[in-house]
């Protein structure tokens, strides 16, 4: 079953009660995306009635080949079981699309992978989407290695600040996006940010920004994590190079933990935690160095009207996008 949602405020409304709604899935994200792809979106659930999976896609339109994108879906745990995503994703072929592809952020839970693969849909061809990631219990005391308990120490001689910005201002998100061009220009790092996006990231609460300030009240490291029910999560982080010499990505890290800790968070995900012998091995060095518990997602799912498209779609991404496999 699946019924097609008017308009984003009778999703948002429907979806409130549900035990789990991924960061993919909110206000701010839906408004993030709109910045730049205004009216490319659809809204769905198995039911317009006390909906128990629900989700929105963004539609994508390539070389005359028209794609469904869905990033993760809303869920309610007690009808959680393999028949609800077999007929939920069945339901969302018959919408005609020449391309659906998922990207679920639900826990791995073999019913969930039961249930895709028999509403016919299959890993794709080569995987573009890290699912492995490390969550932090934020109710217990956080254990740190000996590496970060030095780069900390070494942080409070340095006269740094923390500063939770509650309401931000455009300036605060100028400053923001300004450290993050600072670190894609010194990582290469593709992906850009702007600061209309970012303003409507921010403007939901779904969404909160932390920055690290130095002893004249220079921001050198910040953070925009998502925080939806009791779990949160890395989102964007970013540093110069005098956080480097000060360890202030360190310190930002343990009084992100403490504030969401105060406010009853249950759960921290450091996401995309990618073990490899590449240029991001220091960040997983770095998010390793936090004691939690290793999870995967579900992660990538697709499905395609004509077989060629298949392995078509993976030499797009990696030769044409130059997106890196993992």
């Amino acid at each position: 079953m699946m019924t097609l949602l008017n308009n984003k405020k009778e999703f948002f409304q429907c979806t409130q009660g549900f035990e789990y709604v991924p960061f993919t899935q909110t206000q701010g994200w839906y408004d993030f995306n709109e910045c730049e792809r205004p009216g490319r979106v659809i809204f769905l659930a198995d039911r317009a009635e006390q909906p128990c999976i629900a989700c929105f896609a963004h539609i994508k339109r390539k070389a005359g080949l028209k794609m469904l994108l869905i990033e993760g879906e809303c869920l309610r745990y007690k009808e959680y079981n393999s028949k609800l995503i077999t007929s939920f994703y069945k339901a969302i072929l018959k919408l005609g699309y020449d391309i659906v592809e998922v990207n679920s952020l639900l826990r791995y839970n073999p019913i969930y992978e039961i249930g895709i693969r028999q509403a016919g849909l299959l890993r794709p061809v080569g995987l573009f989407s890290m699912h492995l990631s490390k969550w932090i219990d934020l109710t217990k005391p956080i254990q740190y290695n000996s590496n970060w308990k030095r780069n900390i120490k070494k942080s409070l001689n340095k006269q740094l600040s923390f500063l939770p910005v509650s309401s931000p201002t455009h300036e605060d998100v100028e400053r923001f996006v300004s450290l993050y061009q600072e670190l894609r220009k010194d990582k290469k790092i593709s992906h850009q940010l702007n600061v209309s996006q970012i303003n409507r990231l921010l403007a939901s609460g779904e969404f909160k920004l932390f920055a690290v300030t130095n002893e004249k009240g220079e921001w050198i490291a910040a953070i925009i994590i998502h925080l939806v029910q009791k779990h949160g999560g890395l989102l964007y982080a970013c540093k110069n190079s005098d956080a480097l010499e000060t360890g202030a990505t360190f310190f930002m890290y343990d009084r992100v933990f403490a504030w969401l800790s105060q406010l009853g968070t249950e759960t921290f995900d450091m996401e995309k935690l990618l073990p490899s012998t590449h240029s991001t091995e220091g960040v997983f060095l770095f998010k390793e160095g936090v004691k939690g518990e290793h999870v995967t997602y579900c992660g990538e799912w697709s499905l395609y009207r004509k077989s060629y498209l298949r392995p078509l779609m993976y030499l797009v991404k990696k030769y044409l996008f130059k997106r890196m496999e993992v």
